[in-house]
């Protein structure tokens, strides 16, 4: 049996709370001076980042979102072993993921064919949009001088009209001189001619009755030929003359007489060839109204029909004008197209670009990845 240890003095036994605080406060002070302990650094696995772009590749495949979620699951320690040494199993789910990234991948490079497949339409619609624009402008030009030349030819009937329409006013004014003149002829031929026959015959043949029925024949008979200026002295000497009985005149009064006769009837032959003539005048004048009133007639046929012509070319170019307009909208209308067919394209690309770079890229070379062969020994 072991021997008891012999009890400690009591100095021993009371100096001990002193001699652990001291030893604690030591105890501690070394802990506090020794360095902690490093911590562990964690190794980052070479695998996860390309296994995490493979795995979201899957997101762009056309299988429900379950069937990604349970070959995700199964696909990082697919692709995390070597080729080599996969089992069937895990080369199963491996040949399974490449077959819808391959699908993603071709579903993707068809968008961006129909992308470029769409510009290249946009394109030719295009061009051809072009071509029905510049036909438009050309028949708008081709309309717009056939109105031009509508339009001068009507100007030149209106002028043509104008001219018609004064040559029918001085026409007609020539035929009221005409007329006018032709009834003052005729007026005072029938003044004279009554003067003629009811003042001087009886003044001549000594017919007009007494002296004082004779003076008022001969006075008025003067009136009558002072309108007709007939010379002055025969007029002065015609009131003694016409005062005498026949029989009681001169050589004088008788020449006077005579004389007076032969002006009387001078002025009213003058007169009836006046009429004579102004009868053809007034005829050939009357005729001249009528050519103008039918050329007047058709000039305004002319000028009328010329204005529907000019009207037609009119409408006809703003129908062309119309259609050009048309064919410019449809024309810009490409612009957004166009332009949203390039952004289209561009995503397209971009979106196949950055697929064949991350998410195949890194399948593809974690599916070939085998072990390193070790390298060949120099014999």
């Amino acid at each position: 049996s072991p021997v008891p240890a012999p009890p400690r003095p009591a100095a021993t036994a009371a100096a001990m709370p002193g001699a652990k605080r001291a030893a604690s406060k030591a105890k501690s002070a070394a802990a506090k001076a020794k360095p902690a302990p490093a911590k562990r650094q964690k190794v980052a696995d070479p695998l996860a980042r390309p296994i995490a772009a493979a795995s979201a590749g899957l997101r762009d495949a056309d299988v429900p979102a379950g069937v990604v979620a349970m070959l995700n699951a199964m696909l990082g320690s697919a692709l995390g072993t070597l080729r080599e040494e996969r089992h069937a199993y895990e080369a199963s789910v491996v040949e399974m993921v490449g077959d819808l990234l391959a699908g993603a991948e071709r579903r993707m490079a068809d968008e961006l064919t129909a992308a470029e497949a769409a510009i290249g339409q946009m394109e030719e619609s295009k061009a051809a949009k072009q071509t029905v624009v510049a036909e438009a402008e050309a028949v708008v030009e081709a309309k717009r001088a056939v109105e031009q030349e509508k339009k001068h030819l009507l100007a030149e009937d209106a002028k043509v009209f104008k001219s018609r329409k004064a040559a029918l006013g001085e026409a007609e004014m020539a035929l009221k001189t005409q007329e006018r003149g032709f009834r003052e002829a005729a007026t005072k031929r029938d003044e004279l001619a009554t003067a003629q026959a009811s003042c001087l015959k009886p003044l001549v043949s000594g017919t007009a009755g007494d002296e004082q029925s004779a003076r008022e024949l001969g006075d008025k008979l003067i009136g009558v030929l002072k309108r007709f200026e007939v010379d002055s002295s025969i007029l002065s000497a015609l009131p003694n003359v016409m005062a005498k009985p026949p029989a009681e005149r001169g050589p004088f009064d008788t020449m006077v007489l005579a004389q007076l006769e032969v002006e009387v009837s001078k002025r009213i032959s003058a007169l009836d060839d006046t009429i004579h003539d102004g009868e053809a005048a007034g005829a050939a004048a009357a005729a001249a109204v009528k050519a103008a009133e039918e050329a007047l007639s058709a000039a305004r046929a002319r000028q009328m029909a010329s204005a529907e012509q000019f009207k037609a070319a009119a409408s006809a170019r703003q129908q062309a004008e119309a259609a050009r307009d048309e064919a410019v909208g449809e024309l810009a209308a490409v612009g957004p197209a166009a332009r949203r067919n390039a952004r289209e394209r561009t995503i397209a690309e971009r979106r196949l670009g950055n697929f064949r770079c991350g998410p195949l890229d890194a399948f593809l070379r974690l599916r070939d990845r085998a072990a390193e062969q070790p390298p060949a020994q120099e014999i």
